[in-house]
């Protein structure tokens, strides 16, 4: 029986990792389904996947509002690890992270014969360059097979928060991070697949997004300045 693994990136259940799922399986806003969202964009029974030849198949189920696989509206989609799925106002990543990190191998792997130069308007990035972007710590598995258990799927070493803090501290803290969670939301929603081939995926983002993303860099070293030298 195939099993698969999905993240959730965005929605109230935002954290939330639903791993080792059987198949079929149905999303959507009722009790009913395997994985319930809370969204009233959703609708009752919104999505399937099921397991045809050993692909993994994403259908929508003629849903109000649509779905999404990378920015794209589909009906029907083989899905891949690392595509993320728009339902609603809810992003799920499908893939654990094994999964994840052999894709994004063997896509490294495979060369193309010319890179095509991006559009003067957009920036095209490539997964190794998505990975030199998201710096070089490693990200573990954590969440030790438990279905549903929030903050699960990735959890990197630098996340390891100062112990015994305020709740003014908590809440400044919890400001910072929301507000680069937003502004990473904003880049990974307007992104849209390029027609490149499926094992050498390339993701197509627009130059405002870009510079906000340049944006949130600068500001993070003004941070990242201010904490390690708080005279200057």
């Amino acid at each position: 029986m195939a099993m698969v693994t999905l993240q959730i990136l965005e929605g109230l259940e935002r954290g939330r990792v639903y791993r080792d799922q059987a198949l079929p399986l149905t999303m959507g806003r009722e009790e009913e389904n395997s994985i319930r969202l809370n969204d009233e964009r959703v609708s009752r029974f919104h999505a399937k996947l099921q397991e045809e030849s050993g692909q993994i198949i994403l259908t929508d189920l003629d849903s109000t509002n649509g779905t999404r696989v990378n920015g794209r509206p589909v009906q029907i989609r083989v899905l891949r690890p690392g595509d993320h799925v728009t339902i609603g106002r809810c992003v799920l990543l499908y893939g654990g992270v094994d999964e994840i990190e052999a894709r994004k191998s063997l896509a490294g792997q495979q060369e193309l014969g010319e890179d095509e130069l991006p559009r003067e308007e957009t920036v095209t990035i490539k997964p190794e360059q998505a990975e030199q972007l998201a710096g070089s710590d490693e990200w573990h598995n954590v969440t030790g097979g438990v279905t549903g258990q929030a903050g699960g799927g990735y959890e990197p070493e630098w996340a390891k928060f100062p112990q015994g803090l305020t709740a003014l501290q908590r809440a400044q803290l919890s400001d910072l991070l929301d507000h680069v969670h937003e502004e990473l939301k904003g880049l990974v929603l307007s992104a849209e697949e390029t027609a490149s081939i499926p094992e050498h995926p390339e993701m197509l983002v627009g130059w405002e997004e870009w510079q906000r993303l340049l944006k949130l860099e600068m500001e993070l070293a003004v941070a990242l300045r201010r904490i390690t030298d708080p005279e200057r």
